[in-house]
């Protein structure tokens, strides 16, 4: 009897285990179904932020949410930008994504999403529900991607400004250094968003950095290549290149045949993309092309194809006086040589305001990029830089007036289908001939910025200070 009455608990607690192992797998905790971590801007080197799930992810996961988060001073979603009356749209719309709203896309990991504000914010969201889990003020403008590893959250922070007296040293032939203000990059805890560590800079942090085997890796204003320890912020090692990196995140790639792993970034002025030995902080090699004009190499974000070994930097070049026109050029480089292996131009128009560059995506051979002078989204043959095809995004309509869309934040590649956030609008592209399938209208700008999408999710963040998730059956119905 006693036997029987073991026997009988002994099955009643394994069918709780069952249980409870049934409701973990269909109810599990969305962290689980998120990336863990998030090492370099873009969410991989190839910067395709797409994150697929198992069929049996949570129904919220798998189907999308949507919800809209109002970061602090964002402007209303159907409306114009801060100071449109005094600078015009164009360039008030430039100066709001660069003191209030998101400049690059947003961070998806454990569930949370995370964003750095230009209203000196830092914040972590519930990916479910959009509700504020934490934020943290900061000292400074911080326009980067939000790099999460470790238990922490690395944000930089700097602005765009240089002082007279700078000005007056580089045409002078000295050193100039990029930010007026406080630069500096901070480790935040994942779960309370109260800084770790501080490390300040003497020029802008604006970069995202990037994560690798217990270090975090940087360039900025200041014309150096930063590494430190991701847990103490204590410096490993300082490379002085000269110039200064702008916008310009760092990225990475591993050689398999050596073991090494080299960090690139670009710096302007003068106009280079840099590789640093991970290990040493010594240049492995730098590339540049002809022609490169203002911020060029150091306003863009490499990307890397890990497994064939290539690197992709865009810049503004063949800059027109006459005509206040430019070209934009992408080129391919070997990641282990720093060679060039090709450079195409993409087509000539009027000089973007500010960011004049765009941040490119590779997959599947074929690198996709936007052009800020024209609008044009353009496909390459990776290898050869050969054109595959352009596709105009067209214009809107602003208070009677029509405005060129300037495309400068990457796409992604989902389902069979490309999405790139331009203007105010997420377009769904058709990889194999650039045909536009729909235009979801997100209302807000976006700048600098790539979607990313987790399941059946697309979560953005935008110039106006928002940040948005809505589910992909919305934003291109039957795509996938």
């Amino acid at each position: 009897m006693r036997a029987s009455k073991t026997l009988a608990a002994v099955s009643v607690a394994l069918m709780m285990v069952t249980a409870a192992c049934g409701r973990q797998d269909a109810g599990s905790p969305p962290g689980s179904q998120f990336p863990a971590t998030w090492t370099v801007y873009g969410g991989n080197p190839e910067h395709n932020a797409v994150f697929d799930v198992p069929g049996d992810a949570q129904p919220w996961v798998r189907d999308g949410v949507s919800w809209q988060f109002r970061e602090a001073m964002g402007l209303p979603l159907d409306g114009g930008p801060q100071d449109e009356n005094v600078l015009g749209y164009l360039a008030a719309s430039v100066k709001t994504t660069q003191m209030i709203g998101n400049a690059v896309g947003v961070t998806a990991v454990d569930g949370k999403i995370f964003a750095e504000s230009d209203w000196n914010r830092a914040y972590a969201l519930d990916a479910k529900t959009g509700k504020k889990l934490w934020e943290t003020e900061l000292m400074s403008e911080a326009m980067g991607n939000p790099v999460v590893a470790d238990g922490l959250v690395f944000v930089g922070v700097g602005d765009t400004g240089f002082s007279f007296s700078n000005v007056q040293r580089y045409a002078a032939g000295g050193q100039v250094n990029r930010g007026m203000g406080y630069g500096a990059v901070s480790a935040l805890d994942e779960r309370t968003g109260k800084e770790v560590w501080h490390f300040s800079t003497v020029g802008e942090d604006m970069p995202s950095v990037v994560y690798l085997k217990g270090r975090i890796y940087f360039g900025n204003g200041d014309g150096h290549m930063y590494a430190l320890d991701a847990k103490t912020g204590k410096p490993a090692w300082v490379t002085q290149v000269g110039g200064f990196d702008s916008m310009s995140s760092a990225n990475y790639w591993h050689d398999p045949r050596t073991g090494r792993d080299l960090v690139v970034a670009g710096f302007s002025a003068p106009n280079y993309l840099y590789a640093f030995d991970a290990e040493t902080g010594k240049v492995a090699w730098k590339a540049t092309v002809p022609g490169v004009y203002n911020t060029g190499m150091g306003d863009n974000t490499p990307t890397v194809d890990s497994q064939r070994g290539l690197v992709f930097q865009d810049s503004v070049v063949d800059f027109d006086q006459a005509t206040k026109t430019s070209d934009l050029a992408l080129f391919g480089v070997d990641a282990s040589s720093g060679k060039v292996t090709w450079e195409t131009k993409l087509g000539r128009g009027p000089s973007p305001l500010a960011y004049k560059a765009a941040i490119s995506m590779v997959r599947d051979g074929v690198v996709y990029v936007g052009n800020p002078a024209t609008g044009f989204l353009t496909a390459l043959d990776e290898t050869s830089g050969r054109v595959l095809w352009r596709t105009d995004l067209g214009t809107y309509t602003w208070k009677g007036k029509e405005y060129h869309i300037q495309n400068r934040g990457g796409p992604v590649f989902y389902h069979g289908v490309l999405y790139q956030a331009a203007g105010a609008y997420v377009f769904a592209v058709d990889p194999a001939s650039g045909r536009v399938l729909s235009r979801f209208d997100a209302g807000g700008r976006y700048g600098i910025v790539n979607p990313v999408i987790v399941g059946g999710t697309m979560y953005l963040g935008n110039s106006w200070g928002w940040v948005t998730a809505t589910p992909m059956s919305k934003v291109h119905p039957g795509g996938g």
